[in-house]
């Protein structure tokens, strides 16, 4: 069983597939929970990272008992995680049985896997939309990466080569677009003079910058946002406020 977020850009199908072939083989010959760990290109404070046993080496250079999953980190600190030479930005993408799958979640997730399991045993029957629609309301939020892989002891991690990006932040969408000369991206109907490094994305109507670099702009019919790219990541700071204050149409 594979889990692939679907927001994701993957660029070299070779070294992916050979990622893939890698985590399948612990996957099947050691009943693990594996995880898709790529090899870090800069001190990137979007993503969380997995730290891996250096000594503890399955398949030589390729694949690693984990040792630790680390949060979003500071720019300082993840200037620290690439220097140790140990840590990988957690990709999110994960390969097991079904069967490792679910012994982890009876075992760490029991009140979840008792409710999927009823709903399962229903699948097929004429019971299954009443099973589905009186027990899927009490199953409460909770990622994978909490609820069973930060608690597992049995975590692989399969160093990547591939390049990859998750496209969560503006910076990201950003880096993987082709740059004018001045390494401006602009889309939709915009002006940049004497500007550089930037990215423009101005829908329906026009947008103009004069004089300011390394700033991302996002002109929509109903707002606009402005934000240096280094702070980019604030942006959920920005939605945190707009739910509290019932502005929902804005999300």
């Amino acid at each position: 069983m594979g889990v692939f977020p679907s927001d994701h850009l993957i660029v070299g199908h070779k070294e992916f597939s050979e990622a893939l072939s890698t985590a399948k083989e612990l996957a099947q010959s050691r009943n693990s929970l594996v995880t898709l760990g790529i090899v870090p290109a800069s001190p990137q404070t979007g993503y969380g990272y997995i730290q891996f046993h250096k000594k503890k080496a399955l398949i030589a250079d390729k694949a690693y008992r984990v040792r630790t999953f680390a949060e979003k980190p500071t720019q300082s600190v993840a200037k620290r995680f690439l220097k140790s030479g140990d840590f990988l930005w957690n990709s999110g993408m994960f390969i097991w049985k079904a069967s490792t799958y679910l012994e982890a979640m009876e075992s760490l997730m029991p009140e979840h896997y008792e409710i999927l399991k009823e709903i399962g045993d229903a699948v097929g029957t004429e019971h299954y939309q009443s099973a589905l629609d009186d027990r899927w309301e009490y199953l409460m939020p909770e990622s994978v990466d909490y609820g069973i892989l930060e608690k597992s002891k049995n975590i692989c991690v399969v160093k990547s080569e591939f390049k990859w990006s998750d496209v969560g932040s503006w910076n990201s969408y950003y880096e993987m677009l082709a740059k004018n000369g001045d390494g401006n991206v602009v889309k939709g109907d915009a002006i940049v003079l004497d500007g550089r490094n930037s990215l423009i994305h101005s829908n329906g109507r026009l947008t103009a910058i004069v004089g300011i670099d390394d700033i991302v702009v996002v002109n929509v019919e109903d707002a606009t946002l402005v934000v240096p790219r280094d702070r980019v990541e604030e942006v959920k700071e920005i939605v945190t406020l707009l739910r509290k204050s019932g502005r929902n149409e804005l999300l």
